[in-house]
């Protein structure tokens, strides 16, 4: 089915580009099967109740900070990693206050973060290995206290990324982390779990 959609496509795209959707489109397909497979893993009776493989899907996309991050976050956690993102900005609070002769007002107060700035935006476990995640899309750059952040992220033993598409997220993903589980990554997950 993907070959035939593809030269649906060729009809249409010049020789350059061809490449290019193989690309783009190989990650997607990895993803949506991903999702199908933990649906039907996670909530069988929905899953065959909705079509199985033939359930329509919200499309992904990385051209946005929040379409990567969504990517990002279903790719780790649907293949047995664990994802959080991180909200390091502060929260404004309605807070009502008494005034004379009964009558209240309404303020708005800015409780800061309790964060530390530069944080990244997603922190992740794959592995038994923490890894910080920033995303940044187009001409964004790391501020001073990112790369400080970064720094101290891999001091301490930890891995650190800068996603700005989701095939370079890919391609570091299973360059890092096995993408098939073997003898050693089991080993090592084993010796990095806590007995509590």
């Amino acid at each position: 089915m993907f070959t035939d959609e593809l030269k649906c496509r060729q009809i249409k795209i010049k020789k350059g580009q061809m490449d290019t959707i193989k690309k783009k489109s190989g990650w997607k397909d990895e993803l949506k099967a991903l999702k199908y497979e933990h649906i039907k893993s996670t909530s069988p009776g929905f899953f065959e109740m909705s079509g199985g493989y033939q359930m329509k899907l919200m499309p992904y996309r990385d051209d946005t900070a929040n379409g990567l991050t969504k990517c990002i976050v279903d790719y780790i956690n649907f293949s047995g990693g664990n994802a959080n993102r991180i909200n390091v900005q502060g929260q404004p609070r309605k807070e009502r206050v008494a005034l004379a002769f009964g009558n209240y007002r309404d303020i708005l107060r800015f409780t800061p973060s309790t964060t530390n700035k530069g944080t990244a935006d997603l922190h992740c476990i794959i592995q038994g290995r923490h890894i910080s995640i920033e995303i940044k899309i187009g001409k964004d750059k790391l501020s001073e206290h990112q790369i400080k952040e970064m720094n101290r992220v891999t001091a301490a033993g930890g891995l650190y990324f800068v996603a700005r598409d989701m095939q370079s997220f890919v391609k570091f993903y299973k360059g890092t982390f096995f993408y098939h589980k073997n003898k050693n990554n089991e080993k090592a997950a084993n010796k990095s779990r806590s007995i509590f």
